[in-house]
């Protein structure tokens, strides 16, 4: 039984030190360019480190449209077209700025926030903490975000109009828009052309939309287009067959050898009679012709046009009806993983809705944009670190009093406070907490409440002790 006990104090003191050494040193594992420590660094809140803070406002400015000489507006992105004429537009009608499209811009513009930490590689970030505040009479936005690898492409993202649409590429007929997405989504697919991977975004449509997909993509059936094609041009051959015929028949009669008199009054009766039916073939030719061409118009390939903040991303048809209510469209090959990463930025802002109202960052005095004002902690990571280590110091304090001051058993509940401790420290790291000032102190209390109860718990037992020792005397 004694063996028993003594092994069973020495797992538990190898177990206390092995956890003990986790928490305070770290757990090492070789990886290719050295070692890497598996249990995550603490994370500190707002306060404690620095952070962005910048101010969206509703971009009461104007931006300049162009048309071409028929009236047609010609894309930003296209740079060959002559300018006719232009226009300045105001980027937000004055109708849409109210408090409630304020309100709903803000809810937006916080979800593709939301949607950007959780949808991170670095899960140290996916529970990112931010404060965002808005005016709802002017309806500037203030954003607080803690400084991050990635954070520049978030404030980028934050002002994208995010206007999704599906037009018919000829008449410019609105077709699908956001309010018929439910979820855009990006990943890698399996390429048709080559052995590869692609990048693909996924428009996922709602209930609403998965039919209005269903219909669109019947109505502009590749094969449907093809199949139009095919028969305009053999009705076209085939009026090309009869008149070909009609100008071999009227040939054979012209070329009619002359016998008799009678029979050149004959001949010139019928050649007469024959120049009328030529006459009239030939306007039923020219007719024919204008509705042949009519037909033609009509067997036009039908193309839907796929816009993003009104710019041309893709016209295409469908090979088959799309009955799932999802549209998956080739983003490009991505070597260096920017592809991918801009497909999901993408992801991110159409998800989360178009914006009611356009914003933009305010400028100071200067005219420089204030959102890379980066705000530093008073308390900064240096004197965090010598905090850390006078707190593990602290703690080496308190358990070699307990040893000295109660022996065997000061060294059992010294052991136990260090592995509370550790066992403490190792779940805050693990699960990604974040300390603000007040988790400190929280921390703090923890660790003395413990030590006192242990050192409750030694005393209690050396009275006990005592008052034996006593009465074996008496």
């Amino acid at each position: 039984m004694k063996a028993k006990k003594i092994l069973r104090e020495i797992i538990i003191t190898l177990a206390i030190i092995l956890v003990s050494i986790t928490a305070f040193i770290g757990f090492y594992i070789p990886k290719l360019n050295g070692v890497e420590n598996i249990i995550p660094d603490y994370l500190l809140g707002m306060e404690l480190s620095k952070y962005r803070v910048f101010e969206l406002v509703p971009n009461t400015g104007t931006e300049t449209i162009n048309y071409d000489a028929e009236g047609n507006k010609i894309s930003s992105s296209d740079s060959e077209t002559q300018v006719a004429s232009s226009e300045e537009k105001p980027y937000n009608n004055p109708d849409v700025l109210n408090e409630e499209n304020y309100k709903a811009t803000k809810s937006v513009i916080e979800n593709r926030i939301k949607a950007f930490f959780k949808n991170s590689s670095n899960a140290l970030i996916q529970d990112t903490e931010y404060e965002i505040a808005q005016n709802p009479e002017t309806g500037s936005i203030i954003i607080r975000i803690p400084e991050t690898a990635d954070i520049d492409s978030l404030i980028y993202e934050l002002t994208d109009e995010g206007r999704f649409e599906i037009e018919d590429a000829e008449s410019g007929e609105l077709l699908l828009d956001n309010s018929d997405l439910k979820e855009v989504k990006a990943g890698y697919v399996a390429s048709q052309y080559t052995n590869g991977y692609v990048v693909a975004i996924s428009f996922v449509f709602n209930a609403k939309g998965s039919r209005k997909l269903e219909k669109i993509s019947t109505a502009y059936l590749k094969e449907s287009n093809e199949a139009n094609e095919i028969n305009s041009k053999a009705e076209n051959d085939e009026d090309e067959s009869s008149e070909n015929s009609m100008i071999t028949e009227s040939d054979g009669i012209t070329n009619t050898v002359e016998i008799s008199a009678e029979n050149q009054a004959n001949q010139a009766e019928l050649t007469q009679g024959q120049e009328n039916n030529t006459e009239t073939s030939n306007a039923e030719k020219a007719e024919e012709s204008t509705e042949n061409k009519e037909e033609k118009e009509e067997a036009k390939v039908r193309k839907i046009s796929v816009k993003i903040n009104g710019t041309e991303i893709l016209s295409t048809t469908f090979d088959s009806p799309i009955s799932n209510g999802q549209l998956q469209l080739t983003y490009g090959q991505d070597e260096t993983g920017s592809v991918i990463k801009s497909a999901r930025e993408e992801a991110i802002i159409l998800s989360a809705g178009k914006l009611p109202v356009i914003y933009t960052y305010k400028d100071n005095e200067s005219g420089d944009i204030i959102y890379n004002k980066v705000i530093f902690a008073e308390i900064t990571e240096g004197m965090i670190k010598i905090a850390r280590y006078v707190f593990y110091g602290l703690i080496l304090l308190l358990a070699l009093f307990a040893i000295i001051r109660y022996g065997k058993r000061g060294l059992a509940g010294a052991l136990a406070f260090i592995g509370y401790i550790a066992v403490l420290l190792i779940i805050v790291r693990v699960t990604n907490v974040r300390f603000a000032l007040s988790g400190l102190i929280g921390i703090l209390l923890a660790t003395f409440v413990e030590y006192a109860f242990i050192l409750g718990a030694l005393k209690h037992k050396e009275d006990k002790f005592k008052e034996r020792i006593l009465n074996s005397i008496k």
